[in-house]
């Protein structure tokens, strides 16, 4: 233990106002708790071991740190709102996800479950389902699961199997944002310039400062552009940070703090933007729309929300386009339309 907690003090690429010992604290009294772990999506921080592991504590520590869902594809919980599902009855979709039934509930189609033994979930339910129409399941204490790939129609309250289920697809590669620098390169490259203020300490200053602005709209790290003419773990890596307003003002007032590079770009919607917009979407946006939300999270990088969905009407994403500006929310449908 004493290994990870010196491995986490050195990967400090989260939230900044929680320290590398709050991230382990939390993490052990996380790993104590039934883990959530989301069926067939699988959401992976820049490419390197600092960044991944940072990743798996930025679930906890966020969290608890902003009381809502974390700042790069992480998702909360399941919430759907309520008011009438904009899906036609007869259209036919399809999905890869687990089905579980317990003593308390039927055939349910789940996209969070909680990995106890056996696990648990609260989701979707299945008209039509026949276990001994399916391979692979398990069963233990009364609950019986597996996941598979479905064919079925939605009535915005249940799945009805149109066709027998199957084995579950391998979900195809997932897009990750681009974490590289926006920023030109510097004559000389990227280089620390004052290493009396180059530190977890200073780091944490500086990401505190950044994102306490009012116009703060985004904070990144870019693990691949080499710093001092090498890549390495945290800190040797760019920080980028984005706001809406007077970035000459703020690239001084970060300067003063940090002695590491670190790149400032403009965004046009502050974080606090995006927050309130994926309250309405959480709100009365989602119902008005009929959209039954799983998720809706916040990319730093690209300056927009992505809003998972149960299904994603064409209508519902011009709706958003309309409100917001297109490009700002992009709605994804849990549930693929069948051709």
């Amino acid at each position: 233990m004493n290994e990870l907690r010196d491995l986490l003090t050195r990967l400090v690429d989260v939230e900044p106002r929680v320290t590398a010992s709050d991230m382990l604290e939390a993490a052990e009294q996380r790993a104590r708790q039934l883990r959530v772990r989301r069926t067939r999506r699988r959401f992976v921080a820049a490419g390197t071991v600092a960044a991944v592991i940072a990743a798996i504590v930025i679930v906890v520590a966020s969290a608890a740190d902003r009381g809502h869902e974390a700042r790069i594809a992480v998702e909360p919980a399941p919430s759907p709102t309520t008011g009438t599902p904009a899906v036609a009855p007869t259209q036919q979709y399809s999905v890869d996800a687990t089905v579980l039934q317990d003593p308390t509930h039927g055939p349910e189609l789940c996209f969070a479950v909680a990995t106890s033994l056996p696990p648990q979930c609260k989701g979707t339910p299945i008209a039509g389902w026949d276990w001994r129409k399916v391979d692979r399941e398990e069963s233990v204490n009364g609950t019986t699961w597996g996941e598979f790939h479905i064919v079925g129609t939605y009535d915005g309250t249940a799945i009805t199997i149109t066709q027998p289920a199957t084995a579950a697809h391998t979900p195809p590669p997932v897009k990750l944002p681009s974490y590289k620098t926006p920023c030109p390169t510097p004559s000389g490259g990227w280089t620390v310039v004052d290493r009396s203020k180059y530190s977890i300490d200073a780091y944490n200053a500086f990401a505190n400062a950044a994102r306490s602005q009012p116009d703060a709209a985004g904070l990144w790290l870019d693990s691949a552009t080499p710093v001092d003419g090498k890549t390495d773990l945290f800190p040797a890596q760019v920080i980028n940070v984005a706001f809406t307003g007077d970035l000459d003002a703020r690239r001084a007032e970060l300067r003063a703090l940090w002695g590491g590079p670190f790149c400032v770009v403009h965004h046009d919607r502050s974080m606090h933007e995006l927050e309130l917009i994926v309250q309405t979407l959480n709100g009365e946006v989602g119902r008005d729309l009929g959209l039954q939300n799983r998720s809706a999270s916040i990319d730093e990088v690209n300056d927009d929300i992505r809003f998972d969905a149960m299904v994603a009407t064409p209508a519902a994403q011009t709706a958003l386009d309309r409100r917001y500006g297109a490009g700002v929310v992009h709605l994804h449908g849990l549930l693929t339309p069948v051709p």
